[in-house]
């Protein structure tokens, strides 16, 4: 397995691991067998590949800026250089987001769906912070925030260390499980609870800056090596009871997999997985939002539900055509001056 194929493929892996999103998703809104329900959310690990390639992203973008401004063997990131880094970074991240968000709640008010209430709760909604107080907003993007801020001490740890700051930071990462809440107050312990839930998901991220110059040296992984992954995933998952605790285990596995798929499948897999890629932002962000607008206005219509499934259908195609919509505005506004210009990573 060659792990240069993680970045021929970047595109399409987001795009399969936004599909799988959709499908775990499904699970919120139609009626299904409790059994398929806990098979369905497997596709959960979505996230956990959308960071590791984040992760992986984030070592090309930060060694490039090591190059660009600091030629010779100082690769460390200081002054305009890595403010221009965070700049580039949070644009990347926030037109997209915000572009998509903001309509969404809008809408969402006008059919009496509110997500928020007072000004303060909606700033800390669109903010995506709510998450670490109630669980409820957009949390991928609450938890790339921090990890955005992080990368590049992560970056310059692993650059110096190799293996030992990977090892370090993902031990520091999930010995966050093992503080236990010990507040009086609830809002406290829901802060903590849901800082041990992105830390542990977030592992994925620091694996995929680990192995960015592994990625770029095209270095080669043994199949046994990946099955000694799934091993220990499984082997954790049994021990805790919790499925999203393997994912860290299974995503390098699971991507492989992808990898294999789309080097078997047609050029027509491809091509959708590489669309859905380009919208992977979008598209999370609408399938938060659509599935519960389309459930009122089914009902509203009169049109039937069926379990569900016609409203979360529709939620997910309207979604695909706005979220290409949007993402093709979102790119053509950081073009006015907004973002330098960079590639994909």
């Amino acid at each position: 397995m060659n792990l240069g194929d993680l970045s021929r493929y970047r595109t399409e892996l987001m795009g399969l691991s936004a599909l799988l999103i959709l499908i775990c998703h499904s699970t919120l809104y139609i009626y299904m067998p409790s059994i398929v329900v806990y098979a369905l959310s497997v596709a959960n690990i979505g996230v956990d590949l959308f960071f590791f390639l984040s992760g992986m992203g984030m070592w090309y973008s930060l060694q490039r800026r090591c190059d660009v401004f600091h030629k010779g063997h100082n690769q460390n990131l200081v002054g305009g250089g890595i403010i221009h880094w965070y700049l580039n970074r949070y644009r990347r991240l926030f037109v997209p987001y915000l572009l998509t968000l903001v309509p969404m709640v809008i809408c969402q008010a006008a059919m009496g769906n509110a997500p928020a209430h007072g000004i303060v709760d909606y700033v800390l909604y669109i903010t995506s912070f709510r998450f670490y107080v109630s669980h409820d907003a957009p949390w991928f993007i609450a938890a790339i925030i921090p990890l955005y801020l992080l990368a590049p001490l992560f970056f310059s740890l692993i650059k110096k260390y190799a293996w030992q700051a990977s090892a370090l930071i993902i031990v520091v990462m999930w010995s966050i499980l093992l503080i236990k809440p010990t507040s009086d107050t609830e809002v406290i312990n829901d802060i903590l609870q849901n800082i041990q839930f992105v830390s542990v998901r977030a592992t994925s991220f620091v694996l995929g800056i680990s192995l960015g110059e592994y990625v770029q040296q095209l270095r080669r992984v043994r199949v046994s090596l990946l099955a000694l992954l799934v091993f220990l995933g499984g082997l954790l998952v049994l021990l805790s009871k919790h499925l999203v605790y393997g994912y860290f285990f299974f995503s390098l596995p699971a991507l492989f997999i992808m990898v294999y798929i789309l080097d078997k499948c047609n050029n027509g897999l491809n091509r959708f997985a590489c669309f859905m890629g380009k919208i992977s932002l979008e598209s999370y962000i609408l399938n938060g939002a659509l599935p519960r607008m389309m459930i009122s206005l089914f009902v509203f219509v009169g049109i039937p539900l069926i379990g569900n499934v016609l409203p979360y259908l529709a939620a997910c195609v309207i979604g695909t055509v706005v979220g290409w919509v949007l993402h093709t505005l979102s790119d053509k506004l950081q073009r006015i001056n907004l973002i330098s210009n960079e590639n994909t990573y």
